[in-house]
C-alpha cells in the first residue's frame, strides 16, 4: 500500500490505555490536565469566501448530494440567553424552510416546509443521517400545537418530538428548485409518534447495518437554566424499515448506565464515524455537556463499536487515559484515518471550550475562572494510533477568525477521496499532494452561532446566527 506523505510528521509512543465499559464504575483517576502535545501533525487554515447568497442558521440537519447540499430545521438567532422566558426559542426564530445550497456556484433556492411536517422537521437539534437517497431525522426541539405558532407560547408548546422522517434527498432538492410545493411533500414521510425517539442534541450514526442514537435528551418545556431535560444515558441502536408507506425501527436495544456519574450523560457533543483499534469502523464521542456534579463538559472521549453485525450489540468503553482540552461543544469535526498506521486524525474547528490560551499563551482551564467554558477560536486535532493513548494538538497559532463553531458543519468537497464505507472520513493516504502555498483545500465551514466576544452576556445581540462560509486547508507541518 502506498504510504502517505504525512506519515513521518508524528511518532505516538505507545501506552496502557485506560478504559472502563458501562458494566463497571470507573475509579477515580488523576490525569495531568496540561498535558498538551505541541507539535501538530498539520495545520488548518480558513479563508473567508462570499456567503451573500447563504442563509444565517444554526443546529440545522443536512445532507450532501454532489455539491449541493440539502438544509432543513435549527435556528435563525444565536446562543439562547438564560431569561427563561419563551422568547429564548421563540417560534419566529425556527427555520421554516427547506434549502438547497450550492457552495461552489454561490446558489441557494429555498420552499416551505410543507404545512404536515411543519412543527417536527423546523425543530432544533435533531438527530440525522443521510443514506443512498434518503435522509432521516428524528427527534429536535421545537413548538407543537394550537395557538403555539405566537411569539411567546405557553410552556405546553414545547417538546421534543417523537418522529422519524424520511426525506427522498433528490426529490426534495429537485421540488425546491422547481418550487414545488406539492413534490416537496410527496418526497417526505414520517412515522407514527415513538417515545424511543423522543430524544434532542444527540447523534445519530450507522454501523453496518445497525443505527446508533448516541446520548441526548428529552427537553419538553421552556428553556431555563434551572431546568434540565431528561438526559438518555443511552446509545439507542434499531434498524430502520422505510419499504412501507411511512418508516419504522425494528430491532430496538439500548446500552444504559445507570450510575449518577455516568459519563453517557451528555448532549450537544462532537460524534464521528472512526476506526477502533483493529481498523474497525466505530463511532467516536469527544466532549458534551453537562456533567451531573460539576454542570461542565466532559474530557473523556467514548468509542462505541459493533460487537455482533447481526444484533448491533456494542462494546462501548470511556478512554480516562486522555482529558481533552479544546472544544468540547457541538462543532464541526473534519475525520481523517490512515489505514495502514491505523491511526484517526480529528480536527475540530472552535465551539465551546473549557481550556484557552492568554495574552501571555498561556494555558488557561476556564473551570477555574468566573468565566467558564467561553467560546472558541481555536482549532485542535486529537490524534490516536492503534492502541496507544491519544494526543491532542491544540493549534494556537492561526485562530480562527472569530468566536465561530458552535453548531456549525464541516462539509467535505467533492474532489476529497473519503475512506471506504464512510460519509464524511477522509482518506489520509488519498489526500493530494498541495500544489497551493494555502495547503490542500479539504472542504467548507458553514453557519452556526457567532460570537462577538468569548464570552456572551444576556444581550440578545451579542451573539447571533452565522452564514458564513470557509474554505478549510491543511497544511502539513514538515
Amino acid at each position: 500500500m502506498k504510504k502517505h506523505y504525512l506519515y513521518y510528521l508524528l511518532a505516538i509512543v505507545a501506552g496502557v490505555v485506560s478504559i472502563s465499559s458501562c458494566k463497571n464504575k470507573p475509579a477515580e483517576q488523576k490525569v495531568d490536565d496540561a498535558a498538551t502535545a505541541t507539535k501538530a501533525p498539520y495545520t488548518v487554515t480558513l479563508e473567508e469566501v462570499n456567503s451573500d447568497f447563504a442563509p444565517a442558521l444554526q443546529s440545522f440537519a443536512w445532507a450532501q448530494a454532489g455539491g449541493e447540499l440539502l438544509i432543513l430545521g435549527g435556528r435563525t438567532n444565536g446562543f439562547h440567553n438564560f431569561s427563561g422566558t419563551s422568547s429564548v426559542f421563540t417560534p419566529k426564530r425556527r427555520n421554516t424552510y427547506f434549502y438547497v445550497v450550492d457552495l461552489d456556484s454561490s446558489k441557494t433556492d429555498s420552499l416551505s416546509i410543507p404545512a404536515a411536517f411543519l412543527d417536527r422537521l423546523s425543530a432544533t437539534n435533531m438527530e440525522y443521517y443521510h443514506e443512498g437517497n434518503t435522509l432521516y431525522c428524528i427527534g429536535g426541539y421545537g413548538v407543537s400545537g394550537k395557538g403555539c405558532d405566537v411569539d411567546s407560547p405557553p410552556a405546553s408548546c414545547y417538546q421534543t418530538f417523537p418522529y422519524l422522517t424520511a426525506i427522498n434527498v433528490p426529490a426534495a432538492i429537485t421540488a425546491i428548485q422547481n418550487q414545488n410545493s406539492a413534490a416537496l411533500a410527496s418526497a417526505i414521510t414520517s412515522s407514527a409518534a415513538d417515545d424511543r425517539l423522543r430524544v434532542t442534541g444527540g447523534e445519530l450514526h450507522k454501523i453496518g447495518n445497525w443505527y446508533y442514537l448516541v446520548f441526548g435528551q428529552n427537553f419538553n418545556t421552556i428553556y431555563n437554566p434551572n431546568s434540565t431535560g431528561i438526559y438518555t444515558n443511552e446509545v439507542r441502536r434499531f434498524q430502520i424499515d422505510n419499504s412501507g408507506t411511512t418508516p419504522k425501527i425494528t430491532g430496538y436495544a439500548a446500552d444504559t448506565c445507570t450510575w449518577d456519574d455516568s459519563s453517557f450523560h451528555r448532549r450537544d457533543l462532537v460524534v464521528l464515524e472512526s476506526y477502533d483499534v483493529n481498523g474497525n469502523p466505530n463511532i467516536t464521542v469527544y466532549g458534551g455537556v453537562f456533567t451531573p456534579q460539576a454542570n461542565i463538559d466532559y474530557q473523556t472521549p467514548i468509542y462505541i463499536s459493533q460487537a455482533d453485525a447481526t444484533t448491533g450489540a456494542t462494546t462501548i468503553t470511556t478512554d480516562n487515559n486522555f482529558l481533552q482540552q479544546f472544544n468540547q461543544y457541538a462543532a464541526p469535526n473534519i475525520a481523517f484515518y490512515d489505514a495502514a498506521s491505523k491511526t484517526t486524525y480529528t480536527t475540530i474547528l472552535g465551539g465551546i471550550t473549557q481550556y484557552y490560551y492568554d495574552d501571555k499563551g498561556n494555558l488557561v482551564n476556564s473551570n477555574n475562572t468566573q468565566d467558564p467554558m467561553p467560546f472558541s477560536n481555536y482549532a485542535t486535532t486529537i490524534v490516536r494510533t492503534g492502541s496507544s493513548t491519544a494526543v491532542e494538538y491544540p493549534q494556537q497559532s492561526p485562530t480562527l477568525p472569530g468566536y465561530l463553531g458552535s453548531e456549525a458543519i464541516f462539509v467535505p468537497h467533492v474532489s476529497i477521496v473519503l475512506s471506504q464505507g464512510r460519509q464524511k472520513t477522509i482518506d489520509m493516504a488519498k489526500l493530494p499532494k498541495s500544489t497551493d502555498s494555502k495547503g490542500i483545500m479539504l472542504g467548507y465551514m458553514y453557519g452556526g452561532i457567532e460570537s462577538k466576544a468569548s464570552q456572551s452576556t444576556s444581550d440578545p445581540n451579542s451573539t447571533v446566527s452565522s452564514k458564513r462560509i470557509f474554505k478549510v486547508y491543511l497544511k502539513p507541518n514538515l
